[in-house]
């Protein structure tokens, strides 16, 4: 959208070919026409075999890549294999995955929806845990207990 700055005072704007695609996200838009005059949304994407071809290949590139932990002393960070995080992130978060499926489901999920959430199960001041959670918004409950 180009504004004219001397419009603000005549109630005049200019617009351009791209200007609908822009409002329609900013105005959370559930879908948006593409070139073709299709429209598009999260359910039609999601039925295409390319972009979910493309969405598998994302996800598993970016799960066979190595996680490490780091500890941050002062400037400088040294590797951290000690820390609890580390094992839960590189081995397995959980008892029913390792880790190349969780970091596999954390980046379709985020891919998908925009977002990936988990809760982590805690022993003490140590996480034990982490499970995958689903759901657009899941709500966040403290217990002060």
């Amino acid at each position: 959208m180009k504004l004219n700055p001397m419009s603000w005072f005549r109630n005049e704007t200019t617009y351009t070919i791209g200007d609908d695609a822009v409002l329609q996200a900013f105005y959370g838009a559930l879908s948006v026409v593409s070139s073709s005059g299709v429209r598009v949304n999260k359910d039609s994407a999601l039925r295409s075999t390319a972009f979910l071809a493309c969405l598998i290949v994302r996800a598993e590139t970016h799960s066979a890549l190595p996680v490490d932990v780091f500890r941050k002393e002062g400037r400088n960070r040294f590797p951290a294999d000690d820390d609890p995080v580390s094992k839960l992130f590189s081995v397995a978060p959980n008892d029913l995955m390792n880790s190349g499926e969780f970091w596999r489901w954390e980046d379709l999920r985020e891919d998908i929806s925009g977002n990936a959430y988990a809760r982590v199960v805690w022993r003490g001041y140590d996480p034990v845990e982490i499970w995958p959670l689903f759901g657009d918004a899941p709500r966040l409950v403290w217990d002060k207990a």
